[in-house]
Protein backbone atom coordinates (compact mmCIF):
# COMPACT_ATOMS: atom_id res chain seq x y z
CA UNK A 1 0.00 0.00 0.00
CA UNK A 2 2.94 2.32 0.07
CA UNK A 3 3.77 2.20 -3.42
CA UNK A 4 -0.19 2.67 -3.69
CA UNK A 5 -0.09 6.10 -1.47
CA UNK A 6 3.27 7.07 -3.07
CA UNK A 7 1.73 6.76 -6.73
CA UNK A 8 -1.75 8.84 -5.52
CA UNK A 9 0.30 11.71 -3.94
CA UNK A 10 2.27 12.18 -7.48
CA UNK A 11 -1.22 12.39 -9.90
CA UNK A 12 -3.22 14.15 -7.27
CA UNK A 13 -1.51 17.54 -7.54
CA UNK A 14 -2.82 17.50 -11.17
CA UNK A 15 -6.28 16.91 -10.73
CA UNK A 16 -8.36 20.28 -10.29
CA UNK A 17 -10.75 21.17 -8.03
CA UNK A 18 -9.66 18.36 -5.05
CA UNK A 19 -10.13 18.66 -1.43
CA UNK A 20 -8.10 17.22 1.33
CA UNK A 21 -10.75 15.44 2.63
CA UNK A 22 -11.35 13.55 -0.89
CA UNK A 23 -7.76 13.24 -1.30
CA UNK A 24 -7.73 11.24 2.01
CA UNK A 25 -11.14 9.35 0.78
CA UNK A 26 -9.95 8.66 -2.93
CA UNK A 27 -6.68 6.97 -0.82
CA UNK A 28 -8.55 5.35 1.05
CA UNK A 29 -10.87 3.71 -1.39
CA UNK A 30 -8.33 2.65 -3.89
CA UNK A 31 -6.93 0.21 -0.26
CA UNK A 32 -10.26 -1.04 0.24
CA UNK A 33 -11.06 -2.30 -3.31
CA UNK A 34 -8.20 -4.10 -3.18
CA UNK A 35 -8.80 -6.10 -0.27
CA UNK A 36 -12.55 -6.04 -0.34
CA UNK A 37 -14.51 -9.56 -0.35
CA UNK A 38 -17.68 -9.78 -1.75
CA UNK A 39 -20.08 -6.95 -3.10
CA UNK A 40 -18.60 -3.89 -3.82
CA UNK A 41 -21.11 -1.91 -2.00
CA UNK A 42 -21.00 0.95 0.75
CA UNK A 43 -21.91 -1.47 3.33
CA UNK A 44 -19.47 -3.97 2.47
CA UNK A 45 -16.54 -1.09 1.92
CA UNK A 46 -17.49 0.16 5.84
CA UNK A 47 -16.42 -3.21 6.84
CA UNK A 48 -12.85 -3.27 5.87
CA UNK A 49 -12.50 0.26 5.88
CA UNK A 50 -11.42 3.12 9.01
CA UNK A 51 -15.24 5.17 6.99
CA UNK A 52 -18.35 4.68 7.83
CA UNK A 53 -21.14 3.73 5.01
CA UNK A 54 -22.59 7.50 5.21
CA UNK A 55 -18.65 8.49 4.35
CA UNK A 56 -18.55 6.50 1.40
CA UNK A 57 -21.97 7.51 -0.08
CA UNK A 58 -21.06 11.45 0.77
CA UNK A 59 -18.33 11.06 -1.00
CA UNK A 60 -19.39 9.50 -4.23
CA UNK A 61 -21.97 11.95 -4.45
CA UNK A 62 -19.15 14.53 -4.94
CA UNK A 63 -18.05 15.11 -8.40
CA UNK A 64 -13.99 14.02 -8.90
CA UNK A 65 -12.42 14.52 -12.23
CA UNK A 66 -11.41 10.92 -12.92
CA UNK A 67 -10.43 11.95 -16.63
CA UNK A 68 -7.46 13.99 -15.33
CA UNK A 69 -6.85 11.04 -12.78
CA UNK A 70 -6.43 8.41 -15.40
CA UNK A 71 -4.63 11.06 -17.31
CA UNK A 72 -1.95 11.45 -14.52
CA UNK A 73 -1.25 7.80 -14.05
CA UNK A 74 -0.72 6.95 -18.30
CA UNK A 75 1.71 10.15 -18.05
CA UNK A 76 3.44 8.60 -14.88
CA UNK A 77 4.13 5.14 -16.79
CA UNK A 78 4.44 7.21 -19.91
CA UNK A 79 7.32 9.90 -19.60
CA UNK A 80 9.22 9.14 -22.48
CA UNK A 81 6.15 10.67 -24.78
CA UNK A 82 6.02 8.38 -27.28
CA UNK A 83 3.57 8.70 -30.03
CA UNK A 84 0.08 7.92 -28.65
CA UNK A 85 -3.55 7.48 -30.44
CA UNK A 86 -6.83 7.68 -29.39
CA UNK A 87 -9.14 4.89 -29.83
CA UNK A 88 -12.61 4.62 -29.01
CA UNK A 89 -15.38 1.36 -28.99
CA UNK A 90 -17.83 -0.40 -27.12
CA UNK A 91 -18.30 -3.44 -25.12
CA UNK A 92 -21.04 -5.92 -24.79
CA UNK A 93 -22.09 -6.69 -20.92
CA UNK A 94 -24.53 -9.71 -20.27
CA UNK A 95 -27.12 -8.21 -18.16
CA UNK A 96 -30.98 -9.86 -16.86
CA UNK A 97 -33.12 -7.89 -15.00
CA UNK A 98 -35.67 -5.32 -15.13
CA UNK A 99 -34.27 -2.62 -12.75
CA UNK A 100 -30.68 -2.86 -13.52
CA UNK A 101 -29.99 1.15 -15.44
CA UNK A 102 -29.00 0.69 -18.51
CA UNK A 103 -30.96 -2.51 -20.18
CA UNK A 104 -31.29 -2.21 -23.71
CA UNK A 105 -30.48 -4.40 -26.87
CA UNK A 106 -26.82 -3.71 -27.73
CA UNK A 107 -25.04 -5.25 -30.52
CA UNK A 108 -22.43 -7.65 -28.98
CA UNK A 109 -19.40 -8.61 -31.58
CA UNK A 110 -18.69 -11.88 -29.86
CA UNK A 111 -22.53 -13.10 -30.55
CA UNK A 112 -22.85 -10.78 -34.14
CA UNK A 113 -26.29 -9.87 -32.66
CA UNK A 114 -28.21 -7.24 -30.91
CA UNK A 115 -28.79 -8.84 -27.27
CA UNK A 116 -30.38 -7.65 -24.30
CA UNK A 117 -27.95 -6.27 -21.54
CA UNK A 118 -25.51 -3.22 -20.91
CA UNK A 119 -22.93 -1.55 -23.05
CA UNK A 120 -19.87 0.52 -21.94
CA UNK A 121 -18.75 2.67 -23.77
CA UNK A 122 -14.08 2.69 -23.57
CA UNK A 123 -11.92 5.79 -24.73
CA UNK A 124 -8.27 4.89 -24.75
CA UNK A 125 -4.97 6.16 -25.55
CA UNK A 126 -2.38 3.39 -26.80
CA UNK A 127 0.84 3.69 -27.28
CA UNK A 128 2.36 3.00 -30.87
CA UNK A 129 5.65 1.88 -29.67
CA UNK A 130 4.92 -0.13 -26.73
CA UNK A 131 1.48 -1.07 -27.80
CA UNK A 132 0.00 -1.23 -24.92
CA UNK A 133 -3.86 0.37 -24.33
CA UNK A 134 -4.59 2.67 -21.03
CA UNK A 135 -8.10 2.95 -20.69
CA UNK A 136 -8.69 7.14 -20.13
CA UNK A 137 -12.55 7.03 -19.86
CA UNK A 138 -15.18 4.34 -19.27
CA UNK A 139 -19.32 5.32 -19.65
CA UNK A 140 -22.12 3.31 -19.46
CA UNK A 141 -24.32 3.59 -22.08
CA UNK A 142 -27.83 4.88 -21.31
CA UNK A 143 -31.08 2.96 -22.92
CA UNK A 144 -33.78 4.12 -25.33
CA UNK A 145 -31.30 5.75 -27.51
CA UNK A 146 -31.49 5.25 -31.71
CA UNK A 147 -28.39 4.18 -33.08
CA UNK A 148 -29.02 5.54 -35.94
CA UNK A 149 -28.31 8.93 -37.51
CA UNK A 150 -30.82 11.24 -36.12
CA UNK A 151 -32.55 13.91 -38.99
CA UNK A 152 -34.80 16.04 -36.65
CA UNK A 153 -31.78 16.48 -34.14
CA UNK A 154 -33.11 13.65 -32.13
CA UNK A 155 -30.19 12.78 -29.27
CA UNK A 156 -28.72 9.50 -30.43
CA UNK A 157 -26.06 7.13 -28.85
CA UNK A 158 -23.68 8.83 -31.19
CA UNK A 159 -24.14 12.02 -29.44
CA UNK A 160 -23.46 10.32 -26.38
CA UNK A 161 -20.10 8.71 -27.56
CA UNK A 162 -19.41 12.36 -29.28
CA UNK A 163 -19.83 14.09 -25.23
CA UNK A 164 -17.19 11.31 -24.01
CA UNK A 165 -15.37 12.41 -26.46
CA UNK A 166 -15.57 16.08 -25.58
CA UNK A 167 -15.13 15.68 -21.86
CA UNK A 168 -11.95 13.99 -22.30
CA UNK A 169 -10.54 16.51 -24.96
CA UNK A 170 -9.00 18.93 -22.62
CA UNK A 171 -6.27 16.12 -22.29
CA UNK A 172 -5.84 15.29 -25.75
CA UNK A 173 -4.07 18.12 -26.52
CA UNK A 174 -0.56 16.02 -27.78
CA UNK A 175 -3.36 13.12 -29.42
CA UNK A 176 -3.50 13.84 -33.52
CA UNK A 177 -5.72 10.69 -34.68
CA UNK A 178 -8.53 9.03 -32.97
CA UNK A 179 -9.41 5.75 -34.00
CA UNK A 180 -12.30 4.29 -34.52
CA UNK A 181 -14.29 0.81 -35.91
CA UNK A 182 -17.08 1.20 -39.18
CA UNK A 183 -19.80 2.19 -36.86
CA UNK A 184 -18.52 5.35 -36.29
CA UNK A 185 -17.80 6.16 -39.78
CA UNK A 186 -20.72 9.18 -39.70
CA UNK A 187 -21.10 12.75 -40.69
CA UNK A 188 -21.66 13.81 -37.23
CA UNK A 189 -18.39 12.36 -35.87
CA UNK A 190 -16.54 13.17 -38.82
CA UNK A 191 -17.49 17.10 -38.24
CA UNK A 192 -16.84 16.54 -34.96
CA UNK A 193 -13.23 15.56 -34.90
CA UNK A 194 -12.05 17.76 -37.70
CA UNK A 195 -13.43 20.56 -35.27
CA UNK A 196 -11.58 19.45 -32.53
CA UNK A 197 -8.23 19.58 -34.43
CA UNK A 198 -7.76 15.62 -34.79
CA UNK A 199 -8.01 13.43 -37.34
CA UNK A 200 -10.70 10.37 -37.88
CA UNK A 201 -9.39 7.03 -38.67
CA UNK A 202 -11.77 4.49 -39.38
CA UNK A 203 -13.33 2.05 -41.44
CA UNK A 204 -15.79 2.24 -44.57
CA UNK A 205 -18.30 0.14 -46.08
CA UNK A 206 -16.85 -1.88 -48.93
CA UNK A 207 -19.29 -0.58 -51.30
CA UNK A 208 -19.04 3.06 -50.23
CA UNK A 209 -19.23 6.03 -52.89
CA UNK A 210 -16.00 7.72 -53.30
CA UNK A 211 -14.55 10.09 -56.20
CA UNK A 212 -11.49 10.15 -58.28
CA UNK A 213 -10.09 13.63 -57.98
CA UNK A 214 -9.68 15.38 -61.31
CA UNK A 215 -5.56 15.59 -61.33
CA UNK A 216 -5.18 16.36 -65.17
CA UNK A 217 -4.49 20.06 -66.37
CA UNK A 218 -7.34 22.03 -67.09
CA UNK A 219 -7.66 23.73 -70.95
CA UNK A 220 -6.45 27.10 -70.88
CA UNK A 221 -9.08 29.53 -71.72
CA UNK A 222 -12.01 27.83 -70.40
CA UNK A 223 -14.88 29.69 -68.67
CA UNK A 224 -16.98 26.97 -67.11
CA UNK A 225 -15.96 25.56 -64.20
CA UNK A 226 -13.27 23.16 -64.18
CA UNK A 227 -13.56 19.99 -63.22
CA UNK A 228 -13.10 18.53 -59.85
CA UNK A 229 -13.69 14.81 -59.62
CA UNK A 230 -12.69 12.15 -62.48
CA UNK A 231 -15.26 9.34 -61.99
CA UNK A 232 -16.80 7.19 -59.28
CA UNK A 233 -14.87 4.91 -57.79
CA UNK A 234 -15.10 0.98 -59.02
CA UNK A 235 -13.21 -1.60 -57.02
CA UNK A 236 -13.13 -4.22 -59.82
CA UNK A 237 -10.73 -1.92 -61.28
CA UNK A 238 -7.30 -0.96 -59.24
CA UNK A 239 -5.58 0.72 -62.19
CA UNK A 240 -6.12 3.78 -60.60
CA UNK A 241 -4.63 3.46 -57.64
CA UNK A 242 -1.28 3.34 -56.10
CA UNK A 243 0.01 -0.13 -54.91
CA UNK A 244 1.88 0.38 -51.34
CA UNK A 245 2.74 -3.44 -51.14
CA UNK A 246 2.47 -6.71 -49.60
CA UNK A 247 1.98 -6.12 -46.00
CA UNK A 248 5.03 -7.09 -43.82
CA UNK A 249 3.72 -9.37 -41.43
CA UNK A 250 0.30 -10.83 -43.90
CA UNK A 251 2.54 -11.55 -47.24
CA UNK A 252 -1.56 -12.12 -48.89
CA UNK A 253 -2.68 -9.10 -48.05
CA UNK A 254 -1.83 -6.09 -50.66
CA UNK A 255 -2.14 -2.70 -49.60
CA UNK A 256 -3.36 0.18 -52.17
CA UNK A 257 -4.41 4.13 -51.29
CA UNK A 258 -5.65 6.60 -53.12
CA UNK A 259 -6.78 10.44 -52.30
CA UNK A 260 -10.61 10.26 -53.30
CA UNK A 261 -13.54 12.48 -52.56
CA UNK A 262 -16.61 11.05 -50.52
CA UNK A 263 -19.91 12.75 -51.70
CA UNK A 264 -21.34 11.61 -47.89
CA UNK A 265 -19.29 12.94 -45.82
CA UNK A 266 -18.32 16.24 -48.50
CA UNK A 267 -14.65 15.59 -47.28
CA UNK A 268 -11.28 14.24 -49.19
CA UNK A 269 -9.77 11.28 -47.54
CA UNK A 270 -6.78 8.95 -47.58
CA UNK A 271 -8.53 5.57 -48.31
CA UNK A 272 -6.60 2.47 -48.17
CA UNK A 273 -7.78 -0.60 -49.88
CA UNK A 274 -6.01 -4.10 -48.12
CA UNK A 275 -6.81 -7.09 -50.55
CA UNK A 276 -6.78 -10.42 -49.91
CA UNK A 277 -4.80 -12.74 -52.85
CA UNK A 278 -6.59 -15.56 -50.54
CA UNK A 279 -10.05 -14.91 -50.80
CA UNK A 280 -10.10 -11.81 -53.26
CA UNK A 281 -12.05 -9.98 -50.81
CA UNK A 282 -11.18 -6.38 -48.98
CA UNK A 283 -11.97 -3.76 -46.68
CA UNK A 284 -11.57 -0.16 -47.22
CA UNK A 285 -9.33 2.49 -44.17
CA UNK A 286 -9.72 5.94 -43.99
CA UNK A 287 -8.36 8.73 -42.40
CA UNK A 288 -9.07 12.43 -42.67
CA UNK A 289 -5.33 13.31 -43.19
CA UNK A 290 -4.84 13.07 -46.49
CA UNK A 291 -1.04 13.05 -46.52
CA UNK A 292 -0.74 10.14 -43.66
CA UNK A 293 0.63 7.50 -44.81
CA UNK A 294 -0.78 4.67 -46.21
CA UNK A 295 0.95 1.57 -43.83
CA UNK A 296 0.64 3.85 -40.88
CA UNK A 297 -3.11 4.21 -41.51
CA UNK A 298 -3.22 0.27 -41.29
CA UNK A 299 -1.00 -0.20 -38.67
CA UNK A 300 -2.85 2.26 -36.45
CA UNK A 301 -6.52 0.57 -37.00
CA UNK A 302 -4.86 -2.62 -36.45
CA UNK A 303 -3.42 -1.93 -33.08
CA UNK A 304 -7.37 -1.02 -31.73
CA UNK A 305 -8.12 -4.77 -33.18
CA UNK A 306 -5.38 -6.44 -30.57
Amino acid sequence: MKTLKRIFNNVSPKIEKISKPQKDFLLELFEVVFSLYGKGNFLNFARYSKFNECTFRRNFLKYINWIQLNYAIICLYNSNLEIQIAAVDCSFIPKSGKKTFGIDKFWSGASNKALKGLEISLLCLINVKTRIAWALDVCQTPPNLSSKESTNNGYTRIDFYLEQFLDCLPVLKDITYLVADGFYAKQKVFDTVLESNKHLITKLRTDANLRFLYKSEHKKGKKSNRQKYDGKVMFDDLSKWIFEGADYKYNHLHIYYQTLNSPRFKLNLKVVLIFNTRTNKYILLCSTDIYQPARQILEYYRLTLL
